[in-house]
């Protein structure tokens, strides 16, 4: 009989491993990344169609304001030319501005419709539910901020470029696992224990270890390593 039992293990694969794992930690961190990209993205926009609705929401308010006071105006002219103290154009343009008013609150009031659909979408709400009613007041956030500081806040805080970088390092290393299994040597350490009957003899038996290094290491391969 023959019996053997052997033992392998990679201790130098020119880096492969290294740069793989290395790899799969910066591709994870782009993952992470690209989420919170997309996190910040969201509350971006549900910022911004927050404040949509607050602002055409007081549009519509003052554009109501607007055609109330158009309206007195109508009706003080009109008493006035039935007394004969204004011509009747008068009477006309006011009537004129008043319809013009009335015209902007529709659009006003179209657009603030516009943007609570836009607003139930972005929030996934269905859009035969009851009026949205926000809390709150419009007000305008200053920024005290010249070109460059922007930019450089935009460098230091957007995740999309950071997992942009990450992105192109886990290239770099992917580029270094391939080059490293394409020049580099690869070694491996092994361990065989064995035991076998001698050849001449049944009652006598062999047994033993072997142990030691082997390896590979493609010299030359005609330029197949360069791809």
């Amino acid at each position: 009989y023959d019996v053997q039992i052997a033992f392998r293990q990679t201790v130098f694969d020119g880096l492969s491993t290294w740069n793989a794992t290395k790899r799969q930690k910066l591709q994870t961190k782009q993952a992470f990344l690209n989420l919170r990209g997309v996190v910040t993205k969201t509350a971006s926009s549900v910022r911004q169609g927050f404040d949509a609705i607050l602002w055409r929401t007081e549009a519509v308010a003052a554009e109501r304001q607007r055609v109330e006071e158009f309206d007195q105006v109508v009706k003080l002219t009109e008493r006035k030319r039935a007394v004969g103290d204004v011509p009747e154009f008068e009477a006309l343009r006011a009537q004129a501005e008043l319809a013009g008013a009335r015209a902007d609150l529709a659009e006003a009031i179209r657009a603030e419709k516009q943007a609570e659909q836009a607003f139930r979408r972005l929030l996934q709400i269905s859009p035969f539910g009851g009026a949205l009613v926000l809390s709150g007041g419009f007000a305008p956030r200053p920024f005290n901020l010249t070109f460059d500081d922007a930019v450089s806040q935009a460098r230091a805080n957007r995740s999309d470029l950071a997992a942009a970088s990450v992105a192109v390092e886990a290239a770099q290393r992917n580029l270094a696992a391939d080059a490293g299994s394409s020049y580099l040597p690869k070694i491996d350490a092994f361990a065989t224990y064995g035991t076998r009957t001698s050849y001449y003899t049944s009652s006598y038996r062999l047994k033993g270890w072997t142990y030691g290094l082997s390896g590979q290491w493609n010299i030359f391969e005609g330029g197949a390593a360069r791809g």
